[in-house]
């Protein structure tokens, strides 16, 4: 057994962030869970074991982003044999949602699935340490590869190991790195080993558009850079500290941050910088202290001239289009965008809910309207 460690950076309840070490054990007896184990692993207390027969083809293991868009999927009684690496397990747990890792969970305790959950962090020869400045993504992507490498190597090669992932670059590096074990997209995984399987073909074209849909509405917010990397970008310049201020009048589309001076890389120190639209803000609630990372000139708006009239609280669908009528493009403004949270301005809302949002509530228990701070 050894020894190592690991930095995790919490939120307290006061919404700021520390540094926190833990001691990290890694070992070689970690158990594979699977019916063509040639070693010592002990798997006699598992409740399910990856099918040796020859009606399972081959181990399929979702990198974290398959297994938190494409479930639905992976559901599917016909697709067994699935190994859910423990990174993947994490990341849905922490960003997937309660409700999408206790579907993981079941998947894993139902036997006619044949599926596993992988320990890959604490078995010493899979085990990948994340790199500096490495993003979560990437080290998460690097580190089902290299678990599902290990298992290819464990079973001494009896069953091929399909890894799906949409990251193409991911793809283009390691598709052809170990022999038998594939990366492919879930496009081409379905295409190649399950053609005749239409309603899953069906259901990948839906959650497809979706996620793409999901994309062209700018709701794909981008995770915050760590603090470390917040606070040496404001020292050199590169990203901009300030209170973002959203505008009451347009909250959907438009806010402003007031300057601190700090980290100005101009003479323009004290002026306003433009957020526009949802994407940009980033999930920043008028009064939080942010970091902002200026966007190029090219890219910089112009601020409303009119006054959104908006019953339903909603942007309209043109409000992020660059062309849009109620945008002064002549006077355009420095313009940017939320990298991270430096202080949360927490505080209590009060809302209310005119009688038509309420009148078909009654006798529906469990009925929650949702409320969103501007």
């Amino acid at each position: 057994m050894i020894k190592t460690e690991k930095l995790l950076r919490l939120k307290n309840r006061q919404g700021r962030t520390i540094r926190v070490v833990r001691e990290h054990y890694v070992r070689e007896d970690v158990s594979c869970h699977s019916a063509l184990c040639l070693s010592s692993c002990d798997n006699t207390e598992c409740p399910s074991l990856l099918p040796a027969d020859a009606s399972c083809t081959h181990y399929i293991v979702p990198d974290s982003t398959v297994a938190k868009d494409y479930m639905e999927i992976l559901e599917f009684p016909e697709i067994q044999g699935i190994i859910f690496m423990h990174t993947v397990a994490n990341s849905v747990q922490h960003e997937g949602g309660r409700r999408l890792y206790s579907r993981l969970r079941n998947m894993v305790k139902d036997i006619r699935k044949a599926s596993i959950i992988f320990h890959n962090e604490f078995q010493k020869y899979a085990y990948t340490a994340r790199n500096p400045g490495e993003s979560l993504h990437s080290w998460q992507s690097r580190s089902t590869y290299n678990g599902a490498a290990w298992f290819f190597n464990h079973l001494a090669g009896q069953k091929p190991i399909v890894m799906i992932t949409d990251n193409q670059e991911f793809i283009e590096e390691y598709s052809n790195k170990t022999l038998n074990v594939f990366v492919l997209t879930m496009q081409a995984y379905l295409t190649t080993f399950w053609p005749d399987l239409k309603a899953a073909h069906e259901l990948y074209e839906s959650l497809a558009a979706s996620l793409q849909d999901t994309k062209h509405r700018g709701k794909d917010y981008l995770g915050y850079l760590p603090v470390d990397m917040l606070e040496d970008g404001i020292k050199s310049g590169r990203f901009i500290q300030g209170c973002i201020m959203v505008n009451k009048y347009n909250a959907q589309q438009e806010a402003f941050i007031s300057r601190e001076g700090i980290g100005a890389k101009d003479s323009t120190a004290g002026s306003e910088i433009l957020i526009s639209g949802m994407s940009a803000r980033n999930r920043a609630v008028h009064g939080d202290s942010v970091a902002v990372e200026l966007l190029p000139r090219s890219e910089w708006k112009g601020r409303c001239l009119a006054i959104t009239n908006d019953e339903q609280g909603v942007a309209n669908a043109d409000a992020d289009n660059e062309d849009s009528p109620s945008q002064d493009l002549s006077g355009a403004m420095p313009t940017g965008r939320v990298v991270g949270i430096l202080q949360r301005n927490w505080r209590d809302y009060v809302a209310s809910f005119s009688q038509e949002e309420t009148g078909g509530q009654k006798g529906r228990a469990g009925k929650c309207l949702n409320c969103s701070p501007y």
